[in-house]
């Protein structure tokens, strides 16, 4: 469980994919029992002050998910680019592949004997 949002806190705010502009770091301006605002903040979203999310007033309203850090964010997100070069660079590559190199390949990801 995250800790609550504290007055001067520094955070690393990542917009959603459709939004058209860039990560960022915010500081938090005011902490109240539910509520938290702060400086830079998408519309001036409020964000519950427990869970870091943003309130949601529509279903069009700009999303951002927030990190303790940009350090975070990038260690919370390597693997999952990771993963995605990785499936991308299979496809496009699996139809080149013989059947002795997919057998290597499945050796070594541990993928012998399963279906």
């Amino acid at each position: 469980m995250k800790e609550k949002l504290k007055i001067g806190q520094k955070l690393w705010l990542v917009p959603d994919k459709w939004s058209k502009t860039a990560a960022r770091e915010i500081t938090i301006t005011t902490v109240g029992r539910k509520w938290a605002t702060g400086d830079n903040v998408p519309f001036s979203h409020r964000i519950d002050a427990q869970t870091w999310e943003p309130e949601t007033r529509s279903e069009f309203a700009a999303a951002f998910t927030l990190y303790e850090s940009k350090a975070q964010h990038d260690e919370e997100n390597s693997l999952n680019l990771s993963r995605k070069l990785f499936k991308s660079r299979v496809n496009q590559e699996i139809d080149n592949c013989t059947i002795d190199q997919i057998t290597a390949a499945s050796a070594a990801l541990g993928f012998e004997g399963k279906n």
